[in-house]
């Protein structure tokens, strides 16, 4: 199939809709090859190297993730015939067929992407690059910076600032989170990798696959992640938060559905309700309507453990010259997540939330006012724990994180 044909594939498949999205967006795929122009041969002459950005968690259906290609049933062919005749409607009903045993869209379109390349590659000198769950910068261009809310900063926000009070989450499974900063190093390291080997004699029989994690060198788990967030939260309290913080895990998706009622929809419901009494338009429930579509995908992520494989990637900074490993550091191992997550919430108030670090002093005051009214309250989240037997706490409430047992 030439780079032409399969954009257009990718293009029409692009209507399979995101299982977070209420309804049918554009994944995206064609961006991959947007581009792309004239045929593979002619690209293969003008380009230096070719690098397909994918995911750690392409093939997250499996325990065992290594960097190679995996099989992957579909087709852009089959998929273009199917949307051209169905509708979106039809599409949604077919979702669960068309995925298998990929969680979602999202996953499901990068393994896609990834044996459509390898079909198609031809004589291009192209690589896969797999980065994991990418987070806020590490150093560069400034220490914790980041623009979004994707991934576990939705949680750490909806944490700190007491809106977010249960996730189904296990919190002994890996978080197996990259700095964006690395992520970009590596990125820039490996394309260099990859025209060297394709300059070889004998090129490379399999474009070459970097599995960019965090969890083989420098593990870090949910729990950890949770604990290192909330234990900077009282020196870096947010101006907007709502309530004290308070955050129960549940590997039980049955568990987390019942504290969701009691701790956010309930309360939720108070809230909006008072605010039509005050004549204030309603905003609480439909805030937990996106917190919960969000953490529903997350969920899938963080009760699932995945074991990876990065020889390549290791390899890789093993053979990277001294001046080259000052220039662009991307070893996971050289990581200090303790000084990392000291910063992490400050990088989210000042470039997420506009927070400047004046705002500190009052945002403090706020944040002990909500402890003295949490502590003159009755412990709600300790007696809903109480109505269901087969839970417990494993760490105590001034823990603020508190993890259940089925």
């Amino acid at each position: 199939m030439g780079w032409q044909h399969w954009q257009l594939s990718l293009a029409k498949c692009g209507r399979l809709p995101m299982l977070c999205e209420e309804k049918s967006v554009s994944i995206g795929l064609s961006t991959h090859s947007s581009h792309i122009s004239g045929g593979n041969a002619a690209l293969g002459k003008v380009a230096s190297v070719f690098i397909h950005v994918s995911t750690a968690y392409s093939n997250s259906h499996l325990f065992n993730v290594e960097e190679r290609f995996y099989p992957c049933e579909a087709s852009c062919d089959e998929l273009e015939r199917a949307v051209d005749k169905l509708t979106d409607e039809q599409i949604n009903k077919m979702l669960p067929t068309i995925l298998g045993s990929w969680p979602n869209t999202y996953t499901f379109t990068k393994a896609l992407a990834e044996k459509e390349l390898r079909a198609s590659a031809g004589n291009l000198p192209l690589g896969i690059f797999r980065p994991a769950i990418v987070t806020s910068t590490a150093k560069e261009p400034l220490v914790c910076w980041l623009d979004n809310m994707y991934g576990p900063t939705g949680v750490a926000v909806g944490t700190v600032t007491g809106i977010l009070r249960t996730l189904q989450c296990d919190g002994a499974v890996t978080a197996d989170i990259v700095p964006v900063d690395m992520v970009v190093n590596c990125l820039m390291v490996s394309a260099a990798n990859v025209h060297k080997a394709y300059k070889q004699s004998v090129p490379p029989s399999e474009p070459p696959i970097y599995n960019y994690v965090s969890s083989v060198e420098n593990r870090i788990t949910w729990g950890e992640f949770m604990h290192h967030n909330l234990s900077a939260i009282e020196n870096n309290p947010f101006s907007n938060a709502v309530w004290y913080v308070s955050l129960t895990l549940h590997r039980s998706a049955f568990m987390n559905q019942l504290y969701i009622i009691f701790l956010h929809l309930l309360p939720g419901a108070l809230v909006d309700g008072l605010a039509v009494c005050l004549g204030r338009k309603p905003k609480m429930l439909k805030v937990y309507r996106k917190i919960h579509k969000f953490s529903s995908v997350l969920s899938y992520f963080c009760t699932r453990e995945i074991k990876f494989c990065n020889r390549n990637v290791r390899e890789l900074w093993d053979r990277t010259s001294e001046q080259d490993k000052q220039l662009f550091p991307f070893s996971m191992a050289e990581v200090s997540w303790e000084a990392y997550f000291k910063e992490y919430l400050v990088g989210i108030r000042r470039y997420l939330f506009k927070d400047s670090d004046d705002t500190l002093p009052q945002a403090r005051i706020k944040w002990k006012s909500t402890i003295r009214a949490a502590d003159a309250l009755p412990a709600l989240p300790e007696k809903v724990h109480s109505l269901f037997e087969g839970s417990h706490i494993v760490v105590s409430r001034k823990t603020l994180v508190r993890q259940t047992v089925p």
